[in-house]
């Protein structure tokens, strides 16, 4: 319970006139002096009754990315069979989250909904979201705290990369990256488990009457390896800008159909071609940190195409530039 600035005013002016009836011994005074210590007492016990058995639980759709709005939904719960509850807040500060219900039913649920946005990519703690109150007359802020804390991930600002994506020569020298959805196959066989369904000839397998997939040409790999430098030697600002851009390559590959990995200096991720296995690339990215080379993470991959981040000048990873089919500065960029 906190003493609200109108509750200090109420304290200091029932104070000053009950003193005043002291002295005076004058019944109206006296009156007064009751009735505001009454306010008081109401105010306080009323406040309390309010935020009984209440609860209040945040929900958030993922996935979320800094630098987005995102809508998140604070849910007041009146456990109470009869009484209403009136000018409840939520709020937890860390996490910039505030909403406020007018009124909460008897055993009812209300659903509060407020845009918010992240500027930092990273693990978000709920852990010190308030139920309050100044019901009813504001004198005093009846504060519960709710034992429900919980995390969530936020994943890196994604920005537009098109243009750097346009005119990237793949190593295959064939000028471009190769097409996800069978511009480059040759040949047309019938299916095998594990294939791709995006592989799939529609119109051969209407004729032949089974399913019929795309041979791709041979030494043309559809995968791509986004190759993030995570050296301590970056500056904060680039490092960022550099996860950033990872992000946003790994994001735009994959919405477009490549399966696509994710490398640093010390991990390597599977290739994502799954909407969950994106999410894991994304959670890597949310929480990377510098690292230090680990044996076998920098071996070239053959005619994989390879895209290079380059976030520090003396960076070890600078070693896979002549592999790459692009190479981007995070420093200049």
């Amino acid at each position: 319970m906190k003493l609200t600035r109108e509750g200090k005013g109420l304290l200091v002016t029932g104070i000053l006139v009950a003193m005043a009836a002291l002295n005076t011994g004058n019944n109206l005074i006296y009156l007064l002096a009751s009735l505001m210590a009454s306010l008081g007492i109401l105010d306080m016990v009323a406040g309390w009754f309010n935020l009984r058995k209440l609860s209040g639980d945040v929900v958030l759709e993922e996935p979320v990315y800094a630098g987005s709005s995102k809508t998140i939904s604070c849910r007041f719960f009146n456990d109470r069979r009869y009484r209403p509850a009136f000018l409840v807040s939520m709020k937890d500060v860390a996490a910039g989250i505030s909403a406020v219900a007018p009124r909460v039913g008897a055993e009812e649920m209300t659903e509060i909904n407020n845009t918010v946005t992240f500027r930092h990519r990273g693990r978000i703690y709920l852990s010190d979201i308030q139920l309050s109150s100044g019901y009813p007359f504001g004198f005093y802020r009846n504060v519960v705290k709710l034992n429900n804390p919980k995390s969530f991930l936020v994943y890196p600002e994604l920005v537009d990369v098109r243009g750097l994506l346009s005119g990237l020569c793949s190593v295959s020298g064939s000028g471009a990256l190769p097409h996800p959805s069978g511009e480059d196959f040759t040949d047309i066989r019938p299916y095998q488990q594990g294939d791709p369904m995006r592989d799939i000839h529609w119109k051969s397998t209407a004729k032949a009457g089974e399913l019929m997939v795309k041979e791709f040409r041979a030494g043309i790999s559809r995968q791509v390896t986004v190759a993030l430098d995570t050296s301590a030697g970056a500056a904060p600002e680039i490092f960022e800008k550099g996860i950033s851009l990872a992000a946003s390559l790994v994001e735009m590959l994959f919405s477009q159909g490549y399966p696509v990995r994710l490398k640093t200096l010390a991990q390597v991720s599977v290739a994502a071609r799954s909407r969950e296995q994106l999410y894991h690339i994304m959670d890597m990215l949310a929480l990377l940190q510098a690292e230090e080379p680990e044996p076998g993470t920098l071996d070239e991959d053959g005619q994989e195409m390879l895209l290079l981040i380059v976030c520090n000048p003396d960076s070890p990873i600078k070693k896979l530039e002549q592999q790459a089919a692009g190479v981007f500065n995070a420093i200049r960029l």
